[in-house]
């Protein structure tokens, strides 16, 4: 668990919104009219602030809410980013991240024209993204 004081030096994280710390609280205030790319980096920063392995999949374990105004690619991206966390992080893959709805029915490239940059992604996207159908960036989830 983080402690008290580590919890306060990241309350202030513009990413999310109060009290929301859970991977599938990015979906939900996506489906407020948040920013998916925001809450999902304010996810991100909290969840490496997290030392606990067992924090650490309660952040990533419990699926997402359906949302009908949520893109389908969001869903999915959630779900990558799950298996990939729990990958790098010696965690049990959730298994809400196996389910049809997280895969893409068509490939993804976010806003990437066609070109060079799509064949990047398409090699050096990490696998838990690829096996998804989604062409993104190799450090998606990096943050400083």
């Amino acid at each position: 668990m983080l402690s008290e004081k580590k919890r306060e030096d990241i309350s202030w994280n513009p990413g999310m919104a109060e009290g929301r710390q859970e991977l599938r609280q990015v979906i939900a205030e996506s489906a407020e009219g948040r920013d998916f790319s925001l809450s999902l980096r304010g996810f991100l920063d909290y969840f490496y602030a997290v030392r606990d392995k067992k924090e650490m999949f309660a952040l990533i374990g419990r699926e997402p809410l359906h949302y009908d105004n949520v893109p389908a690619y969001q869903y999915a991206l959630c779900a990558a980013a799950a298996h990939k966390l729990a990958n790098d992080h010696g965690l049990r893959v959730p298994s809400w991240v196996w389910r049809e709805k997280y895969y893409m029915k068509e490939m993804y490239f976010g806003n990437i024209g066609k070109g060079r940059l799509r064949i990047y992604n398409m090699l050096y996207s990490p696998a838990e993204f690829k096996h998804r159908g989604l062409f993104v960036d190799e450090n998606i989830l990096m943050r400083v």
